[in-house]
């Protein structure tokens, strides 16, 4: 039987954990006691109107997970509210939440844990969901094209070739699943020949009606109602940018945020990059536009290739490793000389130029959608390398990238400084200043920032 609610509010973490962890397969912990304790009065603090931030540092090894998990699932259970923890990496995201094949929690996971603590101590059983951007779930159609194309190439190499139909063969079983488990599977550190998320998720063009799209629509509704909701920090940034309810909470949900934890908070700087920036990738341009070429023919789609190829050429004489490199190199704007800003910007706007004409093309294709879209972040970029100074002072970022695989190049571009991105989330999930929700802001009531490196910049 469920305890009254104002018993839960006196449930002390600690001793929870201690009480009920060693069923679920805890030793007892005093420093996991102690950190579950200051989080827990750090949201009571900020239940009872007080100030809602909590910056908390635990070492690797401590249980801090768990120490986190048990006092924001007291208090989704004695408020019934929901709760949020993002992490930068999908590691974390595994110890913290993964299912088995069937669908079902896994028992080892850190969530499995403190949901039967949870339920133990409260007698109420919460619901735990995993959010991920699209990016992260495979089309199994987009999927089958691309590996058609790899398969269609000269001298591809047999084990590049196994592991292509491997892949394949997954993709016709698993559509809409998440592209990381086949590596998992498979026990690969990339997708094989070259392949990339890019080429083989789901996108806004993806077919609504198609199996992959519904399966990832499933993930996206569980996320929205779930007690505890698992993300990552490019989805909390996401949200921040477009408005929280639209992704991370259900329209229908009247529930409050009781609590939000953001873990390895010392990697929020790379999200907020991430988050604000715009992507000009080549070769899945150049791929987009083969995919269109082979039931298109004449001059615009010859003109737009040539112009792509362009461009990749001269980022590739960019380069500053060997040929036989295997390391990932990244150049900022301000690091390349003049007349190789010029060369660069100039093939851009050559390459603008060249795909303008598929702008002007209407109708439910999706690889016209998808180099439309390519389109549009070209625009993004051209415009803020336009608005950045000659040396590399302005209000944006640019860089070049090379893959460390076969140094295919890319172009990215960042729309506003991480420390705005950081503070605007801060806005957001802490302060209640959301400019889209016109009453009563909806935002967490306790903030938890933890991590077991927290670094404080000085000077």
């Amino acid at each position: 039987m469920a305890f009254e609610e104002s018993v839960m509010a006196k449930l002390i973490a600690s001793e929870v954990l201690a009480v009920h962890g060693r069923a679920a397969g805890l030793r007892r912990n005093p420093v996991q006691g102690e950190y579950a304790d200051y989080v827990q009065r750090g949201i009571a603090v900020a239940r009872k109107g007080g100030y809602g931030q909590l910056m908390v540092e635990a070492e690797t090894g401590t249980g801090k997970t768990l120490g986190y998990l048990v006092p924001a699932g007291l208090d989704c259970a004695a408020n019934n509210s929901r709760a949020i923890v993002a992490t930068h990496t999908l590691a974390l995201q595994r110890q913290i939440l993964h299912f088995d094949p069937s669908g079902h929690l896994a028992p080892e996971c850190d969530m499995a844990r403190a949901l039967d603590i949870i339920k133990a101590a409260t007698g109420k059983r919460l619901t735990a969901a995993l959010r991920l951007g699209m990016r992260n779930f495979l089309d199994a159609d987009r999927a089958l094209k691309a590996v058609e194309r790899l398969l269609g190439k000269r001298g591809l190499k047999r084990d590049v070739r196994e592991a292509a139909e491997a892949f394949a063969e997954w993709a016709r079983l698993n559509p809409g699943a998440q592209i990381q488990a086949f590596l998992e599977e498979e026990e690969l550190p990339a997708l094989p020949g070259g392949l990339l998320f890019d080429d083989v998720c789901i996108t806004g063009a993806s077919r609504k009606s198609e199996v992959s799209y519904l399966k990832y629509l499933e993930h996206v509704v569980a996320s929205k109602r779930a007690d505890i909701l698992v993300t990552n920090h490019a989805m909390l940034m996401t949200n921040s940018l477009r408005g929280r309810n639209r992704l991370l909470h259900a329209e229908d949900d009247g529930r409050d945020v009781g609590v939000l934890v953001v873990d390895e908070c010392d990697r929020l700087e790379q999200a907020a990059r991430s988050a604000t920036s715009d992507l000009v990738p080549i070769l899945p341009i150049a791929s987009a536009l083969a995919d269109w070429a082979r039931e298109h023919s004449g001059k615009r789609i010859k003109a737009a290739q040539e112009a792509i190829e362009n461009l990749r050429t001269t980022l590739l004489e960019l380069r500053t490793e060997d040929d036989d490199a295997r390391e990932e190199e990244v150049r900022f704007w301000d690091e390349l000389e003049p007349a190789a800003r010029r060369r660069v910007f100039n093939r851009l706007g050559a390459a603008r130029e060249a795909l303008a004409p598929f702008l002007d093309l209407t109708g439910a294709d999706e690889c016209l959608e998808t180099i439309q879209g390519y389109i549009e972040a070209l625009d993004n970029v051209i415009e803020r390398i336009g608005k950045t100074t000659a040396d590399g002072s302005g209000d944006g970022v640019v860089a070049l990238r090379w893959s460390p695989t076969r140094h295919y190049p890319s172009i990215r571009t960042f729309r506003l400084r991480p420390a705005r991105m950081l503070k605007r989330m801060w806005d957001v999930w802490a302060n209640g200043e959301d400019e889209e929700q016109d009453e009563d802001p909806f935002r967490a009531k306790a903030l938890i920032l933890t991590s077991a490196t927290i670094g404080i910049a000085r000077g």
